[in-house]
C-alpha cells in the first residue's frame, strides 16, 4: 500500500483550516479527513520510546476514531509499532477513510489539525515528503472567534501571548522547511478563491478546476458542526471585517495596539480607531466583562471536559451500535 502524501494544514485555531481543507479535498485525488491529532501523540510517544505495542497504539488512535465513524481491527497493525513502521500504520487508517468515503485512487492526505504548525519539525521527520501550509488570518479577527470560548485565550493580553507563539511556529516551520511550505492568508481565499487556489493547488501539485469551490468535500461532525459553520459554503466576503462591529471595540485598541508591527509585517490595514472621550461606562463594562471571563475560566474549561467526555461516551455508545 503506497504511502499517501501528507499536506499538512496549520495555524492558529479558528484561522480557517478546516474551510481550506474542504476546498482542497474535493479534488478526486485528495481525501480530507477530520482532525487527526492522534498522530501527533503517537509520533511523539515513539520519539520517545522507539517502539509502542498494538493496543497502546490503538488506544491513542481509536479516541478519535467515533469522529470519523471508523471502527478499526487491531489484526491490521503490526503487533509492535515501531519508528519504521509508524507511518505505514497510520496511512492505513487514511485509506479506510477514504474507503469509507468512497474516494479511490487518492495520493494526498489533507490533514487540517491547527496544531500541525505547532508540532511540524516532528511531522517532517517522519514525513519527509510531506508538504505544509501555513494559514494566517488578521489577529483581530481571530480574537473576535476565539476569546469567547470557553477554551481560548479569554482577555486580549492573553490572546496576544497566544496568538504570538503560532504566529512563531508558524514563520519557523516557513524557513526550516522552505519550498515544502507556503504561506496562505484566508483573506486571499475569500476575496479571491480562484487564485488562491489556484496558487495552493500548483504548490500541491495538482491540477486546479474552477469549480474546486463548489463541491467542498469535507463535513465535519453532527458534534462539531457549530464551530464549522461556513465549511462547505462559498467563501463569505462579509466575514473579513467582522470583528468591526463584533468584537469591543477596547479590545480591538488594545490588540492592534500589542500587535501593531506584526499586523503592518502581515500587510493588514491598522486601527486608528480613537477611545471615545466620555467612555468611563464602556470602559468599566469591559473591565468587567474581562476579568469575569478570566476568574470563570478555570471552571468553564472543566465544565468542557466533563461535557466533552459526556459526548464521546454517548458518540462510542451509538458508534458501536451501528457496528
Amino acid at each position: 500500500m503506497d504511502i499517501l502524501q501528507p499536506i499538512f494544514i496549520g495555524g492558529c485555531p479558528r484561522s480557517g483550516t478546516t474551510m481550506l481543507g474542504s476546498m482542497i479535498g474535493s479534488m478526486s485525488s485528495c481525501i480530507v479527513t477530520p482532525e487527526s491529532i492522534f498522530k501527533q501523540h503517537c509520533l511523539t510517544k515513539l520519539d520517545q520510546l522507539g517502539s509502542i505495542s498494538n493496543a497502546e497504539f490503538l488506544k491513542i488512535i481509536t479516541f478519535e476514531m467515533p469522529f470519523w465513524n471508523l471502527k478499526l481491527d487491531d489484526k491490521i497493525f503490526p503487533q509492535i509499532i515501531t519508528n519504521e513502521n509508524v507511518t505505514s500504520c497510520i496511512n492505513i487508517v487514511i485509506q479506510q477513510y477514504a474507503d469509507y468515503k468512497s474516494k479511490k485512487n487518492v495520493k494526498y492526505w489533507i490533514d487540517h489539525t491547527p496544531p500541525n504548525i505547532l508540532s511540524s519539525l516532528i511531522l517532517g521527520k517522519y514525513y519527509p515528503e510531506a508538504k505544509f501550509i501555513h494559514l494566517i488570518r488578521d489577529p483581530r479577527a481571530v480574537a473576535n472567534s476565539v476569546i469567547p470560548k470557553a477554551w481560548g485565550p479569554n482577555s486580549p493580553i492573553q490572546f496576544t501571548n497566544w496568538w504570538k507563539q503560532h504566529i512563531a511556529e508558524g514563520l519557523k516551520t516557513e524557513e526550516y522547511f522552505k519550498e515544502k511550505c507556503i504561506r496562505v492568508f484566508y483573506e486571499d481565499l475569500l476575496s479571491n478563491p480562484d487564485l488562491g487556489m489556484k496558487r495552493i493547488c500548483d504548490f500541491i501539485g495538482i491540477e486546479f478546476h474552477s469549480n474546486l469551490l463548489l463541491k467542498q468535500d469535507f463535513q465535519p461532525h453532527m458534534n462539531t458542526k457549530y464551530q464549522h459553520l461556513l465549511v462547505g459554503r462559498m467563501p463569505d466576503t462579509s466575514r473579513l471585517k467582522g470583528y468591526e462591529t463584533e468584537l469591543h471595540p477596547i479590545s480591538q485598541i488594545q490588540i492592534s495596539s500589542i500587535l501593531k508591527e506584526w499586523i503592518i509585517f502581515f500587510g493588514y490595514d491598522s486601527i486608528h480607531t480613537k477611545m471615545p472621550d466620555k467612555c468611563t461606562i464602556l470602559k468599566l463594562k469591559w473591565l468587567l466583562y474581562t476579568c469575569t471571563q478570566i476568574v470563570l475560566s478555570p471552571f468553564r474549561r472543566k465544565l468542557l471536559r466533563i461535557q466533552k467526555k459526556k459526548q464521546l461516551r454517548h458518540l462510542k455508545r451509538n458508534f458501536l451500535q451501528k457496528n
